[in-house]
């Protein structure tokens, strides 16, 4: 299966202050029940992941798995619009591919288009299991810098939301 690279805008320092500590918490203990908390006192906020629908307060009725991954990546909505999506979708391996051999490096790379993955060592937070990452604004700002030298095509998508991004003031949110 080849990933789907998908980036959205994300609040990433209100996700720190609100759920990033919840999220990490029901991750390495697997307990959901501060989590679905959270999502139950911002049930009106709260998308379908996939389909980018409004669930509100039925929210566990388009839950599949009802799992700590599930249930984060119905929370993570809160700070993102999922219908509203660039990417490299499944360009991304020829991407990085073309970049690479451009002379970009791996770290480049990894922190510009993908950033960091969220949740303890050994316990990350990936409900599609293929990588889910952050950049706070800082990083956003680094990973435009590392990405504007390439000046490539295929870059537009990730150029496009990471400045976005940027005259926002707020961070992306990367799937696989």
């Amino acid at each position: 299966m080849l990933p789907d690279h998908k980036m959205f805008v994300f609040d990433y320092t209100t996700f720190q202050v609100e759920l990033a500590g919840i999220l990490a918490k029901a991750l390495q203990s697997n307990r959901t029940g501060r989590l679905q908390s959270w999502i139950d006192a911002r049930a009106l906020q709260v998308h379908d992941p996939v389909e980018g629908e409004p669930v509100g307060r039925d929210w566990r009725d388009f839950l599949a798995e009802s799992d700590v991954q599930e249930y984060g990546d119905f929370a993570m909505t809160v700070f993102y619009t999922p219908a509203r999506f660039r990417g490299l979708r499944i360009e991304y391996n020829s991407a990085r591919e073309k970049l690479l051999k451009k002379g970009m490096s791996e770290d480049a790379w990894t922190y510009a288009v993908l950033g960091w993955p969220l949740g303890p060592e050994g316990k990350r937070f990936d409900p599609g299991r293929m990588g889910t990452y952050a950049q706070s604004p800082e990083q956003v700002e680094a990973g435009l810098d590392a990405l504007v030298g390439f000046g490539d095509v295929v870059l537009e998508p990730v150029i496009e939301t990471l400045g976005e991004a940027q005259r926002r003031g707020l961070g992306v949110f990367v799937t696989l």
